[in-house]
């Protein structure tokens, strides 16, 4: 199960940030570096958000 988890983790960083990163790399970068960064910074608090409400399932149903 934590295979699992650790995959899907994973594949969710991957589908995320690559193509988002692609697109914007583009067109904000040269007209707003901050913005890029502020939605990086979301982005990433989102993903390991979901990620530890994942880990807490998990843990929930492992110890029933």
């Amino acid at each position: 199960m934590r295979k699992l988890l650790k995959a899907l983790g994973i594949a969710t960083i991957i589908l995320f940030y690559l193509p988002i990163y692609h697109v914007f790399s583009g067109f904000l970068y040269e007209v707003n570096k901050m913005m890029l960064f502020i939605y990086w910074v979301l982005l990433t608090v989102t993903s390991i958000l979901i990620g530890f409400m994942l880990l807490e399932m998990e843990l929930k149903r492992v110890r029933k």
